[in-house]
């Protein structure tokens, strides 16, 4: 674990520089503070990636941290007067390093997408192509899917040919297909994807795993699936100059 730190922190120190003049060519690292510590290595992990992937707009700074979260993985801090105060992760979630990813979302999504203090996710113009792919994806189709259900039951037909019934969390589906929660989900995948990071791409193929004997949300997408959100991505970031 160790070992793994000091390498972490070597990338951080000797890649992309951390602050340049411009407002595309700021590295999204330059706008996040987080303490260099082993117990921050899946924070420093997610943040070198992302600075391996696109640059950034003209983003205000904010702390990025650990904290003692046991009903959710993170959380991005802001205030409705369209400040981001900052970011914080769990120290009970098993990836750290996606829900980073995740928050780092958020935060983009809230401060540097569009204007500030909104969430260009909802309906910034210029995220019209990503909000077609991700309504048109199997996954977000599926939910949509659930969602008619008038008692929060369905069933499923495993690939066993059994045939299962669930009881579903209506509130939690609503919440997973929400503007602001999909377009953190489909950038953490994004991230993790694109930047080649073994671990990163772990922990997403970890959160993709059906759960037995429990109803599969699909919270991220099965690679096929993914590929045109992907690609619609990318065409965002070359457009407002965050990626080569």
């Amino acid at each position: 674990m160790l070992l793994r730190f000091l390498q972490k922190l070597l990338e951080l120190l000797s890649g992309p520089t951390r602050r340049t003049t411009g407002t595309k060519t700021r590295t999204v690292g330059a706008a996040l503070e987080v303490e260099t510590s082993e117990d921050n290595l899946p924070l420093l992990t997610a943040i070198i990636a992302v600075d391996q992937v696109h640059r950034d707009g003209d983003l205000p700074v904010i702390t990025v941290e650990r904290g003692p979260l046991k009903n959710r993985h993170g959380q991005f801090l802001y205030r409705q007067a369209g400040q981001a105060m900052g970011i914080v992760v769990s120290r009970f979630t098993d990836h750290a390093g996606l829900t980073t990813l995740h928050e780092i979302g958020h935060f983009l999504d809230y401060h540097g997408l569009g204007a500030p203090g909104q969430w260009a996710s909802e309906t910034d113009p210029a995220l019209g192509a990503w909000r077609d792919a991700v309504r048109n994806s199997d996954a977000v189709q599926r939910l949509g899917e659930v969602l008619k259900s008038p008692d929060g039951r369905v069933t499923e037909t495993l690939s066993s040919g059994a045939v299962v019934e669930y009881t579903i969390n209506l509130a939690y589906v609503r919440y997973l297909l929400r503007p602001e929660e999909l377009w953190a989900r489909s950038y953490a995948q994004f991230i993790a994807v694109k930047s080649g990071d073994a671990e990163l791409r772990s922990q997403l193929d970890r959160r993709r795993q059906r759960p037995a004997r429990r109803f599969s949300y699909g919270e991220h997408w099965e690679e096929a699936d993914f590929l045109p959100i992907s690609t619609q991505i990318e065409a965002l970031f070359r457009q407002r100059g965050w990626m080569d």
